[in-house]
């Protein structure tokens, strides 16, 4: 591993830092990875009304998923499940995934 594997890994194992997540996959087994909740629920002012937003954008190792094939995986945090919406890549090394994620209607 090099410095910047060691250094994203450090951040991700710190409780300060990070908090574990379930991820559920439409196929396939859902385990435990840790993430980082970026941008929780907003909400907004627009003219006179005021819109809420039921989304949330995580950081998630690629050494945790190695990729997320499809947009209806899970992710659930803190009593809360969200959708996947899209994930690209956080860092040019490709160390960690930005996903955007929705709240799962019930």
């Amino acid at each position: 591993m090099g410095i910047m594997e060691d250094s994203v890994d450090v951040s991700f194992n710190d409780d300060n830092m990070s908090d574990d997540a379930d991820y559920v996959p439409e196929v396939g087994e859902g385990k435990t990875i840790r993430v980082k909740e970026i941008r929780a629920d907003a909400v907004d002012d627009f003219q006179r009304s005021q819109i809420q937003s039921n989304a949330a954008v995580f950081h998630v190792r690629v050494s945790d998923v190695a990729e997320f094939t499809k947009f209806k995986d899970k992710i659930v945090f803190k009593g809360s499940t969200y959708v996947v919406q899209s994930a690209r890549y956080k860092d040019l090394r490709r160390y960690i995934w930005a996903v955007d994620t929705h709240l799962e209607e019930c």
